[in-house]
């Protein structure tokens, strides 16, 4: 039998589904269960972020499941609710009717649905490599892809992973539709477009371009074209409503300045033509970011193959793989997608080509040497994936993968935050940890590119600039100097004391950068825990002083804002009630990992004396620095501030 592949051949295969897929299917979900389990065993908390996915199911859950117009807490005015709506309205349902806490369904909601897509993952490989063996370990790969994983076992993976899902599902149907051109699958093309427009932009237009180069490759017909049409606009139809709410409440223009944002469409080839980071670009593969030297020397080794197998899959079964790879990687440049392709190349590869090299005319050798290759490229893939999940790759020199955004100490924190200042409150967070804060805290934070595409590229350019270079501070004079140039004024500073990351890499402050910042008239230390601290901003000092790690923060004066981060009644009633009602007004259950009793609320915050009484030029007198680090009645454990 042919296959839909070889575009010189008939397209009439066998397609039927029986018992014996469900052999080779095995694998697949197999070597995605080992690597969720190898995740789960390392990560106590979810991996990077979804706090902003979470805090619009918790508008939508608050608006009677209304589309809100805004999601607070991501900047001083929010963000639009602008989002695709799908994952996010199944998240609030989930929600409500569970009561499982954000944390939890981060952790776990991911891997669940990346294992489900390796369904479609085989179908679709079957679709176009014909046999089963050649699904099977282009599913495996897949499924055990660092790219692939890193968008989709990880805590974003609660709306990723779905529109991954989706988009499987909808790659099948169409190559159904324009490779057997078999119009039974034209609905569940359409439906599924639609319900990928709903859930994620980005998946929508790897959806709509893969789509595009099918109907070029395998059909090419008029009515191929008219079918296509019906799959595009039909799902625009379905995501009509959504499309309309946006629309109504902040004008399309929101959508299209929301796609000019990360690169955009085609971005890193215009970037190329244009010799622009040209280095960047052809120096480092998809999905790999910047890498260690050994793991930039698997990725190489690793891209070779991929081109030696795309130049034999281009010779014996036409430009269908290797063009869908060009589009994909020339217009979106993600690695997650075209990875998916550059696993069904290699699988071909080693399953037809290598055995051909090495086999000889004889057919028991070569289908040996087919299935020894198979085996060793799977065992190897899956063991790649699982130490990538289980965060034991570097991906940075010194930077392991799936990092975690936030740790235990986050999480006390930003449960003593919620539970104790005013909701008006204002902060800026250091670090990725900034991307959770405002869900967890119910507080605004003023630093924040999370969900500020949808206020054009400019916005999105400059939020997050300020949020890298705030975040990567060595000193307190650095800070105080970042927050007075671009005229931030928050109420309290969130300042991690150990290593944390920004934008997914580790960064290690310098010793002393907390006491520096207490050492200077405006700031004040009101709480701290093993690795965070949390630093009051008093506005009421002298604007014209110059910005310092001693001195008061130059900025345009303000009323003393009178919040402060302490909790009304007796320290044992607010410790019972931290730990009942968990984080803010949302009830938490303690992430797995976690011993109880390990997040509890301090004692209340004594008046600071007054400053000029108690420090010499900048720096806290004895008497000053021994009570924040042994007065037990100051929100302040016992550990040294030199960290």
């Amino acid at each position: 039998m042919a296959t839909i592949g070889d575009l010189r051949a008939p397209t009439k295969r066998d397609v039927t589904v029986t018992a014996v897929d469900a052999v080779y299917l095995f694998p697949g979900l197999a070597a995605s269960t080992l690597v969720y389990a190898a995740y789960l065993s390392t990560h106590p908390l979810p991996s990077y972020g979804a706090g902003l996915f979470f805090a619009m199911a918790e508008a939508v859950s608050g608006n009677g499941y209304l589309p809100p117009e805004t999601v607070r807490g991501y900047t001083a005015d929010g963000v639009p609710f602008a989002y695709p709506p799908l994952a996010i309205y199944a998240l609030a349902v989930v929600r409500d009717a569970t009561g499982v806490d954000a944390l939890t369904q981060a952790r776990f909601l991911p891997g669940l649905v990346s294992t489900l897509a390796v369904v479609p993952t085989y179908f679709l490989s079957r679709a176009l490599l014909d046999t089963r063996p050649r699904a099977a370990l282009a599913t495996v790969l897949t499924a055990t892809s660092p790219p692939v994983l890193q968008w989709h076992l990880s805590a974003g993976g609660v709306v990723r992973a779905p529109a991954y899902l989706l988009l499987l599902s909808g790659l099948y149907a169409a190559v159904r539709l324009f490779g057997d051109r078999n119009r039974s699958w034209l609905w569940p093309a359409t439906g599924l477009f639609g319900l990928t427009v709903l859930t994620h932009p980005l998946y929508a237009a790897a959806f709509a371009l893969s789509c595009l180069w099918l109907y070029v490759a395998l059909d090419g017909t008029r009515r191929g074209l008219g079918d296509g049409t019906i799959v595009a606009g039909g799902g625009l139809v379905l995501a009509s409503p959504w499309l309309a709410t946006v629309a109504a409440n902040h004008g399309l223009g929101t959508l299209a300045a929301a796609a000019g944002t990360h690169g955009g469409i085609g971005g890193r080839l215009v970037d190329l033509l244009a010799g622009r980071d040209v280095a960047s670009i052809l120096f480092s593969p998809p999905g790999s970011g910047t890498g260690s030297p050994a793991g930039q020397l698997v990725l190489w080794v690793w891209l070779a193959l991929v081109i030696a197998a795309f130049a034999y899959t281009l010779r014996e079964r036409g430009p269908l793989l290797p063009g869908w790879f060009l589009v994909i990687g020339a217009t979106l440049w993600k690695g997650r997608f075209v990875f998916l392709l550059g696993a069904m190349v290699t699988a071909f590869a080693t399953a037809d080509g290598f055995p051909r090299l090495l086999g000889g005319s004889d057919g028991v050798r070569r289908e040996r040497v087919a299935v020894a290759a198979a085996v060793v490229l799977a065992v190897t893939s899956v063991a790649v994936g699982g130490l990538y999940a289980a965060g034991a790759v570097q991906t940075h020199p010194g930077n392991p993968s799936q990092p975690q955004y936030i740790d235990e100490a986050d999480v006390e924190a930003m449960e003593a935050v919620a539970a104790t200042t005013d909701p008006d409150a204002t902060f800026v967070v250091l670090g990725d940890a900034a991307e959770w804060f405002p869900y967890l805290t119910d507080r605004t934070i003023l630093s924040s590119h999370w969900g500020v595409e949808w206020h054009g590229a400019d916005e999105f350019t400059r939020q997050f600039s300020l949020q890298r270079r705030i975040s990567r501070c060595p000193t307190g004079a650095c800070i105080t100097e970042r927050l007075r140039e671009n005229r931030v004024e928050p109420d309290f500073l969130y300042v991690p004391t150990d290593a944390y990351t920004v934008n997914g890499v580790v960064y290690r402050p310098e010793p002393g950068r907390v006491a520096a910042l207490v050492a200077a008239d405006r700031y004040r230390l009101v709480y701290r825990n093993e690795g965070v601290a949390v630093v009051a901003v008093d506005h009421g000092g002298d604007p014209s002083a110059p910005a310092s790690a001693t001195s008061t923060l130059p900025s345009r004066p303000l009323e003393p804002s009178g919040k402060r981060l302490a909790p009304e009644g007796p320290p044992d009633e607010r410790a019972t009630r931290g730990v009942t009602d968990g984080v803010g007004s949302r009830t938490q259950s303690r992430p797995e990992g976690m011993e109880p009793g390990s997040r509890h609320l301090p004692a209340p915050v004594v008046s600071a004396p007054d400053r000029a009484s108690s420090t010499q030029e900048g720096r806290p007198t004895e008497e000053t620095s021994s009570s924040l680090r042994s007065n037990e009645s100051v929100w302040v454990r016992s550990t040294p501030l030199m960290v």
